[in-house]
């Protein structure tokens, strides 16, 4: 799962709580404002991306949509607060993930 955004704290907060209460669940970060190897490498190894747009969009939002893998799905949570986001990627947990909406 990646969780890309800008702003670090919420990040932070979302993946605490994320490996807090769903241990099996790999959470990595991402805040970069454009593309990058490591970034690419992040996008492409993950089967979710939680994206929060609502501050601003940049370059990195329209490379990660480049580059999520085969399969992968991106999720944008309602809004760009921890409580959000963090919803966002639960549904993305759930078996049959955000498609099923």
């Amino acid at each position: 799962m990646l969780v890309y955004g800008l702003d670090e704290k919420v990040l932070a907060r979302v993946k605490d709580l994320t490996e807090k209460l769903h241990p099996q669940v790999k959470v990595s970060t991402a805040a970069d404002k454009v593309g990058s190897p490591s970034l690419r490498q992040k996008v492409r190894s993950a089967d979710r991306v939680v994206m929060i747009t609502q501050c601003a969009t940049h370059a990195a939002t329209g490379f990660i949509g480049q580059h999520v893998k085969r399969g992968g799905h991106i999720v944008y949570p309602a809004a760009a607060g921890s409580a959000s986001v963090y919803q966002a990627l639960v549904k993305a947990l759930a078996p049959g993930g955000p498609e099923s909406d």
